[in-house]
């Protein structure tokens, strides 16, 4: 679920890319399947929800808006939780 950050030799400029909501689901590695198995019941027991995907996609109500230029469709909720300030 991370996003990626390198250097460009070329123009001597950094970037980054941001995280890509199907790799929500993702988990690598053993181990952090396992974390994630481990942090699950703890979010709940504080009332808090994981979200997936799929519900990462549904729509933003339509009085919120994302101000950026990096999605030429409707906002969702994955946009909101990791906007960019373009």
């Amino acid at each position: 679920m991370e996003g990626d950050q390198g250097w460009d030799s070329k123009s001597s400029r950094g970037y980054r890319h941001l995280p890509e909501s199907r790799k929500v689901d993702h988990l690598p590695t053993p181990i952090v399947q396992a974390l994630a198995a481990r942090v699950q019941p703890v979010l709940e027991s504080f009332g808090l929800v994981r979200l997936f995907h799929e519900g990462l996609l549904s729509p933003l109500p339509p009085n919120l808006d994302v101000p950026t230029v990096l999605s030429g469709r409707a906002h969702t909720l994955f946009d909101a939780l990791y906007y960019w300030k373009d």
